[in-house]
């Protein structure tokens, strides 16, 4: 049995109704015309997310907290729902929901019901705790055929640190954390990274070495980037940079996007006949400052696109669904939470529009107010500010291409990485 959870209808309009997922996935609930749980009106345009990882769920409400309730009680009197690590910013606004919980969302009440996974992956959940273990201590020390040299820096899944391997050349190598490790389905998306980007050969891509585990402890061995990230060029010049520059680096980030896009992946599919073929495409989820590398020396630097810790195939299977929603959500466009059955490369050409326009601005394309903890609300309800806006010096044709490509309504302009690199270059 795989773990599902369901969302009953037990009261309100939508008597009757049924939600089940067995799969992760965001579902956005209001009265919108594109709102997974569409709520009868009053209810407000956009009135929570609610995060389904079964058997685990979270709701996360926006700032009206009146219109939400779990088990009769308004969410602000239920501080031992708040989830570990939001106990000191519970303006947040998240919550767990439990098996047999009744969830109130303005004049709609849903019943709640969870199952658990099988017995065998509780098993091997302890088993990888256990192989885990030591990694709490000398983290970095302990993988085979690696020397230390320094610490680069910690990211969401472990430290970073600059290695040399046997025969002297130096790598990046990223060691996942204990907690990160012993989590089954944070394992399986490492798993799936290295599967995903093992194959991937491109001067605009971040070069996977090796991945694996040695001693107990899960790595993996990137390029060396000496030049460090987009985000900390900027800082070293004040926040902004140059057309030339921007434009120069992303121009090199696009010529990379566009091969991951088209490119044939070591993961089959199931065909509608049930033959398998490979899968073509990937989608990177997260394109932004922080994961755009550069190699070489300024002035002429090579941008690499890494980070594809999230990254998923672009094609999936008739039984596969493409639900969990996520990235950078200042560098996220609002369609991927209306169009969140399905990965589409515009997804990553907004962001990368969106990158471009924070390279030249220093500021994201929607205005976000400061210690804003609702980021999602705001991407769903504002709109991208015209470039110049932010800044009346970038050239108006140049301007123009990014305001276009940072349209959202009806849809995405750009639909292929080639067509807005075309345009790109035609500003040059």
């Amino acid at each position: 049995m795989s773990a599902s959870v369901t969302l009953k209808v037990v009261e309100g309009p939508l008597l009757g109704r049924e939600y089940s997922y067995e799969r992760r996935g965001t579902l956005v609930v209001g009265s919108g015309v594109d709102c997974t749980i569409k709520l009868p009106m009053p209810s407000p345009k956009y009135l929570c997310i609610i995060r389904v990882a079964p058997p685990d769920m979270l709701v996360e409400c926006s700032h009206d907290l009146s219109l939400v309730s779990i088990n009769g009680q308004n969410v602000k009197r239920l501080k031992d729902r708040i989830p570990h690590g939001h106990e000191e910013e519970g303006e947040k606004n998240v919550y767990t929901l439990h098996d047999g919980d009744e969830l109130k969302l303005s004049n709609t009440v849903f019943k709640i019901e969870s199952k658990e996974p099988k017995p065998d992956d509780e098993l091997l959940l302890k088993v990888i705790k256990v192989q885990q273990k030591r990694v709490e201590e000398e983290e970095a020390a302990g993988i085979k055929g690696y020397e230390i040299v320094r610490t680069l820096g910690k990211g969401g899944r472990g430290n970073i640190f600059l290695a040399k391997r046997e025969g002297g050349d130096l790598v990046a190598l990223k060691i996942l954390s204990s907690a990160i490790a012993s989590n089954s389905r944070h394992l399986d998306d490492f798993k799936r990274e290295i599967r995903l980007t093992k194959s991937l050969k491109h001067k605009n891509i971040l070069c996977l070495h090796e991945g694996g585990c040695s001693n107990g402890k899960y790595f993996l061995a990137h390029e060396y980037c000496p030049g460090g990230t987009v985000d900390q060029l900027m800082s070293s010049k004040g926040e902004v940079l140059g057309v030339d520059e921007a434009i120069g680096i992303m121009l090199q980030v696009l010529d990379g996007l566009d091969y991951i896009h088209n490119v044939e992946l070591a993961m089959t599919m199931v065909l509608p006949d049930g033959s398998r073929r490979y899968r073509k495409g990937l989608l990177h989820r997260d394109i932004c400052p922080h994961n755009i590398f550069l190699s070489g020396q300024e002035p002429s630097y090579v941008a690499v696109l890494g980070g594809f810790d999230i990254a998923v195939p672009l094609e999936i299977s008739k039984d596969e669904v493409f639900g969990d929603i996520a990235g950078s959500v200042c560098y996220m466009t609002r369609n991927i939470f209306v169009h969140y059955d399905k990965p589409r490369k515009e997804f990553d050409i907004w962001a990368a529009a969106a990158t471009l326009y924070n390279m030249l601005t220093g500021k994201f394309p929607r205005d976000f107010p400061e210690k804003c903890h609702d980021l999602w609300q705001m991407v769903l309800r504002n709109p991208p500010v015209p470039i110049r806006e932010r800044n009346p010096e970038i050239p108006e044709k140049l301007a123009s291409l990014i305001d276009e490509a940072l349209i959202e309504d009806p849809e995405i302009r750009y639909k292929s990485v080639a067509d807005f690199k075309k345009e790109l270059e035609k500003v040059l």
